[in-house]
């Protein structure tokens, strides 16, 4: 099977991770994949076109040809529009109008020439199916995979130290208080533990330099994904009770180094973790302040948690990943 992959320049690096680790398993698989740039002319002799990034590309409008389109996440439509944009309510829902208008247009002109949409998750796929309109049949949920030679418990180097929890995200604005950091900071500040863990917050291009609470350090410079590993390694909990995810890869990395994770019980989050986490309600800090207390103070449930995030992680890769994408385009391939 000849595949042609659509790719643009600027991507974000969760995106570019997912189709490098994709075609990579892909060509291993037996398949031919030929790469071509958003506006190019179109590889001819290709059996389908698939558009990876997160929604149809207009130069794939008019293909002849199968097309497979990825949608990466879901344009926050799942949850309600003031808490997605933090505006005045009147504003967010004129943007949200505004944005489901454009969204619905764009799916509606591709609606002959896609013949399947793959998401990366149950909830993604709910989500668009009832807020865009789009076909059910067509529409298939895979999941992601995780770096297992990188996010491993046995390339464990943790130093010595004082105990910390972790978080880590990527400051990207308008949406980053989708991550939360207020209320895990704040559910922190609320732990009366006298020799609580530290805070640990790794998040590139977050706009203040300093927490003034005290416990809390925050790393503003981008982890390689060694780095990452390695504070995963060595973390009394991965804190991570995001409002909005429509996979949470951070999840699966914690839990692939063994390290015990917290994290919502909404949208996506429980998808991914099963019962190999601690589910909090992401919007009551007390949940949050409790939780951590509980993995701070009990010895025997991190080391249960532990065990289960690792059997848990396994369960996802890439190759697996890669399989159910071969199977969706096998299946458009063949008129199916």
């Amino acid at each position: 099977m000849k595949i042609a992959v659509c790719y643009r320049e600027a991507i974000p690096f969760s995106f570019r991770n997912y189709i490098e680790n994709v075609t990579r398993e892909l060509i291993q698989l037996g398949v031919d994949i030929t790469r071509f740039k958003e506006g190019d002319p179109l590889p001819q002799e290709a059996d389908l076109y698939w558009d990876p990034f997160s929604g149809p590309s207009y130069s794939l409008k008019k293909v002849k040809k199968p097309l497979v389109v990825s949608l990466l996440g879901d344009y926050g439509l799942g949850i309600p529009a003031e808490e997605f944009y933090g505006s005045h309510p009147l504003i967010s829902s004129l943007l949200r109008f505004k944005l489901k208008t454009r969204l619905m247009y764009r799916w509606w002109s591709f609606r002959k020439s896609c013949s399947a949409i793959i998401t990366v998750s149950d909830y993604s796929k709910g989500v668009v199916e009832r807020h865009l309109r789009l076909d059910g049949k067509k529409v298939f949920p895979i999941y992601h995979g995780v770096n297992s030679d990188i996010f491993s418990p046995s390339k464990r180097k943790v130093a010595s130290g004082p105990a910390y929890f972790l978080h880590v995200s990527q400051y990207v604005p308008p949406f980053h208080h989708m991550k939360n950091v207020n209320r895990i900071i704040e559910a922190y500040a609320r732990l009366s533990h006298e020799r609580k863990p530290r805070l640990v917050l790794v998040i590139p291009g977050y706009p203040s330099t300093e927490i003034n609470v005290k416990g809390v350090e925050l790393i503003r410079r981008s982890k390689t994904s060694d780095e990452l590993a390695t504070l995963y390694q060595g973390a009394v909990g991965f804190i991570f009770p995001s409002l909005h995810e429509t996979f949470g890869m951070p999840i699966l990395e914690a839990m692939a180094c063994g390290c015990p994770v917290i994290t919502s019980n909404v949208t996506a989050c429980p998808e991914v973790a099963g019962d190999a986490a601690l589910l909090v309600n992401p919007r009551s800090v007390d949940e949050i302040t409790q939780a951590m207390l509980r993995l701070a103070e009990d010895k025997s449930l991190r080391e249960e948690l532990r065990q289960k995030g690792l059997a848990r992680a396994k369960e996802f890769t890439w190759r697996k990943s890669a399989e159910k994408h071969l199977e969706v385009f096998r299946q458009v391939w063949r008129g199916k």
